[in-house]
């Protein structure tokens, strides 16, 4: 999966501090619920076999501990796939509470493709992505989850906002099997791109995690694309 590189891609996507109500600090609601106004930024790159080992230690150490003591972070995951071309593909999600903290975080530049600590010197970190957080849901925290599934599709501008109505309608329907559900979306120029984040305790044998959850959604999508990855450090941020 190529995270904000679907076919065609538009100009870079802007993000900016909000300031009405929904960019205060979040919190859980009703049902694990989470209040408006948080930013999702996603980092990737690859990971040389002989790296790997190296690489699971620094997040399980350096790396979660500048999270979990990180001011404004709501949420992480590490996690790792195989890559197609050898090695390992890493992905590094965070969820702040507002831009700014996430500005704070990275001096001032969201653009820098860089983690909080340390993943750099065992990964070679190729790009980065942020969104803005529709909705998010934490049903079971304390669960460690085995698989991190990251589905990014494209529409026109106008044409997502029904696309995201129904996937907080639907991922309110997922079982207790989810851990935890996110909903995110970043402008770019005429389009948007809209991710759905789940973080799975175990496989389902009813539903393949690397197919569409609910094809008649993904088939609204102009480009479309799914990786499932295997967390190597999760967990509540410093908020």
């Amino acid at each position: 999966m190529t995270i904000g590189t679907l076919p065609g891609e538009p100009a870079r996507a802007r993000v900016r501090p909000r300031s009405d109500a929904r960019a205060t600090a979040s919190r859980a609601g009703p049902h694990g619920v989470m209040e408006l106004g948080m930013i999702l930024r996603i980092v990737r790159g690859g990971v040389r076999d002989e790296d790997l080992d190296a690489l699971r230690t620094t997040a399980t150490r350096d790396y979660e501990a500048a999270a979990r003591g990180a001011p404004g972070l709501e949420r992480f995951h590490a996690a790792i796939r195989p890559a197609p071309e050898g090695g390992s593909e890493l992905v590094v999600l965070t969820a702040w509470e507002t831009v700014d903290h996430a500005m704070r975080a990275y001096h001032g530049d969201l653009d820098a493709v860089r983690t909080l600590a340390g993943l750099d010197a065992y990964a070679d970190l190729r790009d980065v992505a942020y969104f803005e957080l529709d909705e998010a849901r934490e049903r079971r925290p304390d669960v460690e989850p085995e698989f991190l599934r990251v589905s990014i599709g494209r529409v026109a501008r106008g044409a997502d906002a029904d696309i995201q109505r129904e996937l907080r309608q639907r991922m309110g329907e997922l079982g207790s099997i989810v851990t935890e559900a996110w909903v995110a979306r970043r402008i770019l120029d005429a389009a948007v791109e809209i991710a759905f984040i789940s973080a799975w305790e175990r496989e389902d044998p009813a539903q393949p995690l690397d197919a569409a959850l609910w094809p008649d959604v993904s088939a609204r999508y102009d480009a479309f694309e799914v990786a499932v990855y295997r967390p190597i450090a999760s967990g509540p941020g410093g908020s």
